[in-house]
């Protein structure tokens, strides 16, 4: 893939699309002070070279049966391992890196059956893994999609933010068309509401009714993602630390604000908090663990890696700068457990 560089604008336009991933060019114009054609173009520019993307992944009601698994690989064939991983739609993250594990991988499942089937079952039938060690969360803090890049202003956030009534509590099932619609989406999540119907044999209002019924209900998150070459923060690295239970919650809220944090999850493990950072040397990792210990003098840091490469992340396949390369949808609905016979 060529080299790509990314002006001020095109960093402004993915903070844009951070806040809202489906903002009309005309209002992401009017918020960067330029045409909305220089939008369109700019956005067309980074996404056909897999610059930047809007990733779909399952909404906040979705995330009940999420897991962190670091796996151990026979050391020539790591990659070989990871390649084969990322192919699975319940596999939503999925990095090579240098630490305790060779692989760590994100597993998100519709349920506790599924995820159980996927640790014990699924992941034991690959070839050459040696080892796994599996922590299933219990709460997430944060996430990716909270994420900003910071190049636009608090003003032009609020100016750019959707209207919303927040999620509603009744989780209505997900349809055959639904999953059809996420699957579209995966493939380009600013596709227009007339391409979408087209790609999925549906009128556009009926599409445009689904897409806003999936967001209402958290079952799906639109992600605006940037290669992190590009981002100014290339370097990935994850944390996890010990926390007592009565801190827990107060530490886990307060990381996830900080703004190198991408995500921050408690853990049913003995390391019961772990966070995933973005920063720009290797260096910064030891200053975020010092300032970590220095505002939280009783969490024990117990473990930290820094990634080598990131093979997948949110369903989409990544090159070694980072820039989109291809998709795996994340479907938790599909049928990837082999049924029981009765």
């Amino acid at each position: 893939m060529q080299d790509v560089s990314v002006s001020e604008g095109d960093i402004a336009l993915v903070h844009a699309l951070e806040v809202n991933p489906r903002a009309t060019w005309s209002l992401l114009g009017e918020v960067l002070g330029v045409t909305p054609m220089t939008v369109a173009r700019r956005w067309a520019k980074l996404f056909d070279q897999g610059a930047a993307w809007i990733a779909v992944l399952p909404g906040p009601v979705a995330w009940h049966s999420f897991a962190m698994i670091g796996i151990n690989c026979a050391s020539p064939r790591i990659d070989e391992v990871a390649a084969t991983i990322a192919q699975d739609p319940l596999a939503i993250t999925v990095e090579v890196t240098a630490g305790r594990y060779d692989l760590l991988v994100a597993v998100l499942a519709p349920d506790m059956a599924t995820l159980s089937w996927y640790i014990t079952d699924r992941l034991n039938r690959i070839q050459y893994i040696t080892s796994t060690t599996s922590a299933i969360a219990t709460e997430v803090f944060s996430e990716g999609s909270q994420w900003r890049i910071g190049a636009i202003s608090r003003n032009q956030e609020h100016d750019l933010a959707p209207s919303s009534t927040g999620i509603r509590p009744t989780t209505p099932d997900v349809s055959d068309v639904d999953r059809e619609l996420i699957n579209a989406l995966s493939y380009d999540g600013r596709m227009s509401f007339g391409d979408l119907a087209s790609r999925i044999d549906r009128n556009a209002s009926t599409v445009m009714r689904r897409l806003d019924r999936l967001l209402k209900h958290g079952l799906v998150t639109l992600r605006c993602e940037i290669a992190s070459s590009l981002s100014g923060w290339p370097l990935h690295a994850s944390l996890q630390f010990r926390v007592s239970p009565q801190h827990l919650g107060e530490v886990g809220r307060e990381l996830a604000k900080w703004p190198e944090v991408r995500m921050c999850v408690a853990l049913a493990a003995e390391r019961n908090l772990m966070v995933s950072i973005w920063i720009r040397n290797a260096s910064e990792l030891t200053l975020f663990e010092m300032k970590v210990l220095r505002e939280f003098p009783h969490v024990i840091v117990v473990d930290r890696t820094l990634d080598l490469r990131v093979m997948k992340r949110t369903g989409h396949m990544l090159d070694e700068a980072g820039r989109s390369i291809g998709v795996v949808p994340i479907d938790l609905w599909s049928q990837v457990q082999p049924r029981q016979a009765p």
